[in-house]
């Protein structure tokens, strides 16, 4: 089967990749209209957000409407949508822009009485001051994310990217502080709880929209299938994840006084040593893995998977050696299909190519997983190994009896019939060739036999 990958260049996005993340996308948007629908009926029945869970309720009005405009904005603006759809998508990325500027426009200027309450703030939610004013401007920057997600221009990418890269960063602040908060590690910047649903909501958005992102502008770099992008995949979870682990460890090291502040900082480096050479470790197993398989792509027939004719003689040239070496007795098997031009011609390519395809499956399960199977031409297979002659008569009527059991009779299209010739060593000093040509004259001697008796 032909890879979906082969003609795409290393940075350009993994076909795969992207409908698994697509999947994700579909389940981030659920819960975010989940999470801001339910926001906004609690809000207009009080009955209702009596029966929610408090954590369900805290998140303030103006934010849920923006995240509800932008979870829009999100599934209109999903690929192959109308031209129409897309516009409707940016208008209401635009209207959660504006929502997002009323919430923080009610943060900085003091409202009238109850309407902060109403509108912009939560009881035992989201904090005044700086705090509430990042989370207005987040929901702001992913609204202009979400308006510019699928520019084309040079110019506005670029500016996209960068409002992308802040919209990380000042996440990853919000998140942090939370997480030191949950911790108790005396390192959050928060006078009291933030909302846990307004913080989710945020993260759910910023995921999809980065995600949507990166199939057009410079973050698309870690859905490639390149070996780059995806030793960035790898190691891109440790390297979000390890500042944090670092402090707390640190705070938790110092508040349990289990050892002293000198060595707090020498243990936690040293830490930090290890894991970076752990993740060094990883990236060279990756390295090595992926040129391991970009050898093997070399080496191997597109079509069949086999071994071609530089990996045949490579692999076969060493296993004679060896057989050599230990004075074992060694073969070549030359098989040629019968027939394949005409059925090429009678039934089209795909049939010559289910054809080979199922030769060369026959051969993978009748030899042994140390002899080379290689196709060396359009229909033409070789199979060397340590054979002896007790060994190799009963491995090709096996294979004649596989081949039989696969197309019975006439019943099929097109029968699978191939010739044989067999070549075993007759001197220390004869080559690899010398053997393949010997093998090749006894597959045209059996070839020629078969005529005559067909033609008898």
């Amino acid at each position: 089967m032909r890879n979906r990958t082969s003609g795409l260049l290393p940075g350009q996005p993994d076909p795969d990749l992207l409908n698994r993340l697509f999947f994700v996308q579909q389940v981030c948007l659920i819960l975010i209209v989940q999470m801001g629908g339910m926001t906004l009926c609690a809000r207009l029945s009080s009955g209702l957000r009596s029966l929610l869970p408090e954590a369900l309720t805290t998140m303030p009005a103006l934010p849920a409407i923006a995240v509800l405009l932008c979870a829009l904005s999100l599934f209109l603006s999903e690929s192959e949508r109308s031209a129409l759809s897309l516009l409707l998508g940016r208008g209401a990325a635009a209207c959660a822009a504006c929502a997002a500027i009323a919430s923080l426009f009610l943060d900085i200027v003091p409202s009238p009485a109850g309407i902060g309450f109403s509108v912009s703030s939560t009881a035992g939610g989201l904090t005044s001051g700086s705090h509430s004013l990042l989370f207005s401007a987040a929901f702001f920057l992913v609204a202009n994310v979400l308006y510019l997600v699928r520019s084309t221009d040079r110019t506005i990418s670029a500016i996209t990217d960068g409002l992308a890269c802040v919209l990380s960063l000042l996440v990853m602040i919000l998140v942090m502080d939370f997480l030191f908060s949950a911790f108790q590690t005396g390192t959050s910047t928060s006078a009291e709880p933030v909302s846990p649903e307004t913080l989710t909501c945020l993260l759910l958005l910023s995921v999809v929209a980065l995600l949507r992102r990166a199939e057009h502008g410079i973050l698309s770099f870690f859905l490639g299938y390149g070996m780059g992008s995806r030793i960035g995949r790898a190691i891109l979870p440790a390297l979000l994840v390890l500042p944090f682990l670092l402090e707390i460890g640190r705070a938790h090291l110092i508040d349990a006084h289990a050892i002293s502040v000198h060595y707090t900082s020498a243990v936690l480096t040293a830490s930090a040593t290890v894991v970076s050479i752990a993740l060094l470790f990883i990236v060279a197993s990756h390295i090595n893995k992926m040129q391991s398989e970009i050898q093997d792509l070399g080496l191997r027939d597109e079509l069949t998977g086999l071994y071609n004719v530089r990996g045949f003689y490579l692999l076969a040239e060493q296993s004679l050696l060896l057989a050599k070496r230990a004075q074992q007795q060694f073969g070549v098997l030359f098989i040629d299909l019968d027939n394949l031009k005409q059925i090429n011609d009678s039934y089209g390519h795909t049939a010559g190519s289910t054809l080979l395809v199922e030769m060369a499956r026959m051969l993978d399960s009748t030899f042994r997983e140390t002899d080379v199977i290689g196709r060396v031409g359009g229909d033409e297979f070789l199979v060397a190994g340590q054979f002896e002659q007790g060994t190799i008569v009963p491995a090709i009527e096996r294979l004649k009896a596989c081949a039989g059991a696969c197309f019975p009779g006439t019943n099929r299209r097109f029968p699978l019939s191939f010739s044989m010739g067999y070549a075993p060593i007759l001197d220390p000093q004869e080559t690899l060739k010398e053997m393949v040509v010997r093998a090749d004259q006894a597959m045209y001697d059996n070839k020629r036999q078969k005529k005559l008796l067909a033609t008898v």
